[in-house]
């Protein structure tokens, strides 16, 4: 444990340190620099920091403890305490933590101590005392106190800054908790002995406590013999050598002597070095002769004993009685006896009362003799002395001869007196002035020394004897009081105080004490103070008492009391105004002001305590209120022409005061203006006491208007008008905005102060639209095909093949801090997610601290967009596309051009199809010569119609008719007349197309034919090129005539087309032409075509 220092040297440690270090600076100072300011700051800095600085000086342990190898053992028994003293020159409260809580705490190595009622306590600036109660479980355990102080000045610190501000309040210190074990219980020999030898027999401590495990017991054996008790021999003995198991230990020692009776004692030892106080057994063993017992008395013996053998003892009265105390030395012996009969057992307290007793103590122990005292006791009641009686005159005091003095009016006054017994069965003697009487006695005594002398007697009482010296002389006369001015003659009162009066509150009385005879003294008191002697000095203003007394050794004091009040005469009256703002004065009248129309001013008439009140306020005086006869009270209200209030005061003993007066003028108080501000608020007030308006744009504005009462002016930190309105715009920024109104003769109004804000209200979100999931490509708003949905922000959104697709989006609050909530249906969105196509009805919710929210609630449509139908002709390969919007088909093979229409996408449904104008199916054909559209319409829910338009131009691929040279042409010649004959034929075969672009092909002249017979001719080669299904071949002839045996005859001539609608599908022309003139006869033409594309 270290040194405990007292409190003055923790108290003025920090003290003594500055001094000491200011000591050292002087002495190492530099002294040109003595008077330089910036170096004596900073030394006056240090001395500030070292005189205001707090630190742990010590710990100390009060509770019981003790210093062994491992350091302080603090015992748990009871509660441990321990002070800390501190070095605290402020003398600050040390215990103010931030955020409350205790600033010290016990823990163990192990951080699992449990521990209760813990109480940390300023005992005064310079001492901390700690208390707390450890349990059993923690016995053994180094336990350390840790913490820091903090002072009042630091309580706004967190622990992390007030160790870096200063460490030295940061303190810790350790002890072993080791508590001493218990104590053995039941400690006794028991009256058998254990093989042969009588033993110890105790209660082992609980070894349920840790405290208690490990513990030894020291055990001492004595022996009683003749010469006393005799120190045998000694053993420390743990709980295995007890002689017998369980919770009771006993134990002989081997060197005892068969059946012979011993003593013991026992101490316990700790586990940890700790013993408790031993204990021993009490048995009478051995020879020995016992101590008597012995009565004591309080009261002492008169000495005198009667016939009886009674000790007499007197008390005063017949009430009083005479204490007892009946004990016993001998350890071990049985106390008994009796008391007046009545036995009792042990040692004894008590009282007798007067008259005789007998008390009778006997002790007793084993193996010894008992021993008895008996005292016999007479408590009798001392007899009364006589009784000295001196009539009609005033007690006095003694003087050093033991003269008591007796006082009378004039110097032949005497003092009667009489002697007489109190009580029968005594004899009653004595001398007046030395001369002798027997009996009572009695007789008057003059001016003078008298000594009287009375002896009462009885047997076996002690004799009470008399004595009384009396001095009788005159009294002395009072001292006398002088005043200037004197009273003035208005009384005394019910105190007894008499009045003096003085014109101001500074004027003062004059007084004076003197004595009324030589050979006296004067003291007494001045309004309490002490004097002694002639007195002469001044009372100021109040209640004054002088107490003067003559004194003379032995007489009685004579004194005098003389009750004075000064006072100054009374004050006038205050008029006071309550409840109310002073106003100006216009020079007549002081203006008072109300705060309503109706209002009221409360007038307060007061004068001195005790006084009356007479007067007028206006008319006469209002008694409602707390109205007293010192105080009227009432009230005024507004009017225009004024109030006169008048009042005089009265009081017992006083002259009445000069009267007061005061005119006022009632006026309203003025209001404070009021500011009003036009533009939408929330309601809403920062931790600034800002309210917020809020206008819609950037430039925005609201309208203020301050306004005060009629004729009042307004000052503002707007600015200032003569008038009592003042408007103005006010745009977006703070404002703290405070107006006074001002009227003459009034008090200023209060300010009125108003801290807003103008903001611009919270703008509605960007909304952001993509085509893509990585928001690169905007989107814009559109018309809706729907017209239901014309109200509705469209936007287009390309479908994919298998018919998806999404409109992406980003929403964004506009205003820095704001916080953006997204919903569809009252379900939250992601502010960056996408819409399938369909209507979606969101609100965007923007917060702000402060500020209004906004909701807006927006209509998105999205609407897909179709793929065009895939048109497709179905003749492929017979189909070839010349350009843009123009097919050809292969005529040969199909007679028109197959087409078949499919959706653009999945799911899309398909309307309507036209060709030219006419509905189709999904598949249809278009002939040749076709020129028009083909228009698809595709629908699908929330989509626009799809039309797809494809303007085709159809036509045949062109065919070339044509005749090779190598194909003959037919020619049958027939003649019904002449079968079988044969002529010569002459004449010109053309082709041509469309009856045009003749060509000859074979001219006949003088040609052999064989008639009724198809014949072969060579011909030139033809073709021609064929680019609708109506473009022909044709065929003519010219100049065609026959020659045979009968004659020419002339063959009509032949001009036939055919389409190549016919062509196709078979490639020949055949005509019969007619031989002119001749019936019967005619010429039949046949000829083949090949046909290619």
């Amino acid at each position: 444990m270290k040194k405990k220092v007292s409190d003055f040297c923790v108290k003025y440690l920090s003290v003594f340190t500055v001094l000491c270090f200011f000591c050292v600076v002087l002495v190492s100072c530099d002294f040109g620099n003595l008077f330089d300011p910036t170096f004596d700051d900073s030394f006056e800095e240090y001395l500030d920091y070292w005189a205001s600085t707090c630190q742990v000086g010590e710990i100390e342990y009060v509770s019981s403890h003790v210093t062994m190898d491992d350091g302080e053992n603090l015992s748990a028994q009871d509660k441990i305490e321990l002070e800390i003293l501190v070095i605290n020159p402020k003398e600050y409260n040390l215990l103010c933590k931030n955020g409350g809580g205790n600033c010290f705490s016990f823990r163990n190595e192990a951080g699992n101590l449990a521990y209760s009622e813990y109480t940390e306590e300023v005992v005064n600036p310079s001492k901390i005392k700690i208390t707390a109660r450890l349990t059993d479980a923690s016995e053994g355990q180094r336990i350390t106190l840790s913490g820091c102080l903090w002072p009042e000045n630091t309580s706004n610190f967190t622990e992390e800054s007030l160790r870096q501000q200063n460490n030295d309040l940061f303190y810790d210190t350790s002890f072993i908790q080791n508590t001493p074990p218990d104590g053995v219980r039941n400690v006794y020999v028991p009256p058998y002995t254990m093989n042969n030898k009588h033993y110890v027999s105790f209660e082992i401590p609980d070894q349920t406590k840790n405290k208690n495990k490990g513990v030894k017991f020291e055990v001492q054996y004595f022996l009683r013999e003749n010469d006393g008790l005799n120190f045998k021999g000694s053993k420390v003995l743990s709980l295995s050598d007890s002689k017998t198991p369980g919770n009771i230990f006993t134990y002989y020692f081997d060197e005892q002597e068969d059946f012979l009776a011993y003593e013991y004692s026992v101490k316990v030892w700790g586990g940890r070095g700790l013993s408790i106080e031993q204990v021993s057994t009490d048995p009478g063993l051995g020879v020995h002769v016992m101590v008597e017992p012995t009565i004591t008395f309080g009261t002492p013996f008169t000495g005198h004993t009667d016939a009886q053998g009674y000790e007499y003892i007197e008390v005063s009265s017949g009430s009083a009685t005479v204490s007892y105390t009946i004990s016993s030395d001998e350890a071990g012996a049985v106390l008994s006896g009796n008391v007046d009969g009545v036995p009792y057992t042990g040692a004894q307290n008590g009282t007798l009362a007067v008259g005789a007793h007998t008390l009778v103590a006997t002790v007793h122990k084993d193996m010894c003799r008992d021993v008895t005292v008996t005292r016999k006791i007479m408590v009798a009641q001392s007899m009364n002395g006589a009784t000295l009686t001196f009539t009609g005159v005033t007690y006095g005091n003694t003087d050093t001869n033991g003269y008591r003095y007796y006082e009378v009016n004039t110097n032949s006054d005497v003092v009667p007196y009489s002697i007489v017994a109190t009580e029968a069965g005594v004899s009653l003697a004595g001398t007046v002035d030395g001369i002798s009487f027997s009996g009572s006695s009695s007789g008057n005594l003059a001016i003078g020394e008298h000594t009287l002398v009375a002896t009462v007697s009885r047997e076996n009482y002690n004799d009470v004897m008399v004595t009384e010296k009396i001095m009788v002389v005159k009294k002395l006369a009072p001292a006398v009081l002088t005043f200037t001015p004197t009273f003035n003659g208005c009384g005394t009162d019910d105190e007894d105080y008499e009045y003096i009066e003085v014109a101001t509150s500074s004027a003062t009385v004059s007084y004076g004490i003197a004595m009324p005879e030589s050979g006296t003294t004067i003291t007494g008191t001045i309004d309490g103070s002490a004097f002694s002697g002639v007195q002469s000095d001044v009372f100021a203003i109040g209640s004054h008492t002088i107490t003067a007394t003559i004194h003379r050794d032995y007489y009685h004091d004579i004194t005098v009391t003389k009750n004075v009040m000064v006072v100054k005469k009374l004050d006038a009256p205050t008029i006071g105004i309550t409840g109310t703002t002073y106003g100006n004065t216009d020079g007549v009248y002081t203006y008072y002001e109300v705060s309503s129309a109706n209002g009221t001013v409360g007038y307060t008439i007061t004068s001195e305590s005790g006084t009356t009140i007479t007067g007028s306020a206006g008319t006469s005086y209002s008694t409602t209120g707390t109205s007293t006869e010192n105080e009227k009270t009432g009230t005024l209200g507004i009017n225009t022409t004024g109030y006169e209030i008048t009042a005089t005061a009265h009081k017992p003993y006083h002259l009445d005061s000069e009267p007061a007066s005061m005119k006022i003028q009632v006026v309203k108080k003025l209001e404070a203006p009021n500011i009003e501000f036009e533009g939408t608020t929330y309601n809403n007030i920062d931790d600034e006491g800002f309210k917020y308006y809020e206008v819609s744009s950037a430039d925005g504005k609201i309208v203020y208007t301050i306004a005060s009462e009629n004729g009042t002016t307004i000052t503002s930190s707007l600015g200032n008008v003569s008038t009592h309105i003042k408007e103005g715009e006010l745009g977006i920024e703070s404002y703290e905005i405070t107006a006074t109104a001002h009227k003459p003769y009034h008090h200023d109004s209060a300010a009125t102060t108003k801290k807003i804000k103008v903001v611009r209200a919270l703008q509605e979100p960007t909304m952001s639209f993509y085509s893509n999931s990585e928001r690169t490509n905007t989107v814009s708003n559109v018309t809706p095909y729907d017209s239901n949905y014309n109200s509705w922000a469209c936007y287009d959104i390309t479908l994919d093949n298998n018919g998806n697709g999404s409109l992406y989006y980003t929403f964004e609050a506009q205003d820095s801090g704001a916080i953006l909530s997204t919903a569809e249906s009252g379900s939250p969105l992601n502010n960056s997610s996408s819409f399938a196509i369909g209507p979606h009805t969101i609100t965007l919710t923007v917060s702000k601290q402060y500020y209004e929210p906004k909701t807006f609630t927006r209509n998105i449509y999205v609407e897909g967009v179709l793929s065009d139908a895939v048109v497709t002709s179905t003749l492929s390969p017979g189909v070839t596309t010349t350009n843009s919007g123009s097919l050809q088909f292969s005529y040969l093979n199909y007679n028109e051009m197959s087409v078949s229409v499919s959706a653009g996408n999945s799911g899309n449904t398909i309307s309507s199809v036209t060709a030219g104008g006419a509905s189709k199916g999904t598949s249809f054909s278009l002939a040749h010569g076709f020129n028009g559209n083909v228009v698809v319409v595709q629908t699908r829910t929330y989509c626009k119609a799809k039309t797809t338009t494809r303007s085709y131009a159809v036509t045949i691929k062109p065919v070339t008719a044509y005749v090779p040279t190598d194909q003959q042409m037919y020619l049958n010649y027939d003649d019904d007349d002449e079968l079988g004959s044969e002529g010569e034929l002459y004449g010109t075969v053309y082709l041509g197309k469309n009856g045009d672009s003749w060509t000859a092909v074979r001219t006949f002249e003088n040609t052999d034919f064989k008639e009724h017979e198809y014949e072969r001719f060579n011909h030139s080669a033809w073709s021609c090129v064929l680019y609708s299904p109506s473009d022909s071949v044709s065929f003519k002839t010219e100049g065609m005539y026959e020659d045979d045996t009968t004659g020419d005859d002339e063959i009509s001539e032949v001009n036939t087309s055919k389409a190549l609608s016919a062509l196709k599908g078979y490639a020949r022309i055949e005509i019969t032409s007619n031989a002119e003139g001749r019936g019967g006869e005619c010429v039949h033409y046949k000829i083949d075509f090949s046909l290619s594309e």
